[in-house]
């Protein structure tokens, strides 16, 4: 009962501005009657009207009136000028969607073709890579490749020259029968000594074909290459002619 009462002398303070002794509560009697509202209440309109001091009605002073009419005068030009600023407002919103829908797509485009830039990087690096290991693996088949044509060379070249080592042997062997022949006949002394110098000037021929090639030795005055002297040497000196006309190009 006593919060009651205590309740309501609190409004009727705020409502009459007087105190229990009669005296004002807010220390001036400005003959201004308050409206008495309550906190909760204030709050409420001061949210809805922030223009407006709903706690200090009875004591605005004409300065703070005078601004109170320049906030008026600007709110009563936006709503004059409602319909323009509305269409400004609504002109704005609108730009500003359609361009965030614009930096969307963008963005969204521009995703899509950084993946296709690395997908094309990575192609050309791969491609590049194989260019590479083909380039490795042809240059290691051209390498084994000359490899295997200097190794024929080679064994042409040993061919060749077992070859002419064997043609020499069995002319020293042919040479050392007609010897023991000649040998036994002193009629064929003279035939066996021309037989000896043709054998000479033969092998003497072999060795500067092999030594200086076609042209044969310079210093050599016998021309070895001559019809008639292959013809005679060939009758004397017997299966050594094939030799000869080996290194002829016959």
């Amino acid at each position: 009962m006593a919060n009651i009462v205590k309740a309501a002398t609190s409004v009727i303070q705020r409502f009459t501005g007087k105190s229990n002794n009669g005296e004002s509560s807010t220390g001036i009697d400005n003959g201004i009657r308050a409206f008495g509202l309550g906190g909760d209440q204030i709050g409420i309109l001061q949210a809805y009207y922030p223009a407006i001091d709903w706690g200090n009605l009875a004591s605005l002073t004409p300065d703070d009136l005078a601004l109170m009419r320049d906030k008026v005068n600007q709110f009563n030009w936006f709503i004059e000028n409602l319909k323009e600023i509305e269409e400004l407002l609504k002109t704005y919103i609108e730009n500003q969607v359609t361009f965030n829908e614009f930096k969307g797509r963008l963005v969204k485009d521009g995703f899509k073709g950084a993946e296709k830039i690395e997908k094309s990087v990575l192609d050309i690096f791969l491609a590049h890579q194989g260019y590479t290991r083909n380039r490795q693996k042809l240059a290691k088949q051209s390498d084994t490749a000359i490899a295997l044509m200097d190794a024929e060379l080679q064994h042409a070249f040993d061919i060749e020259e077992a070859d002419l080592n064997t043609s020499l042997q069995l002319a020293a062997i042919r040479k050392a029968k007609q010897m023991e022949q000649l040998a036994a006949k002193p009629a064929q002394q003279e035939a066996n000594e021309l037989f000896n110098a043709d054998q000479r000037q033969i092998k003497q021929a072999i060795k500067d074909k092999i030594k200086y090639g076609t042209a044969g030795n310079p210093r050599n005055t016998v021309d070895v290459t001559s019809t008639t002297v292959t013809t005679n040497t060939n009758k004397k000196r017997g299966g050594l002619g094939g030799i000869f006309d080996f290194f002829k190009g016959i």
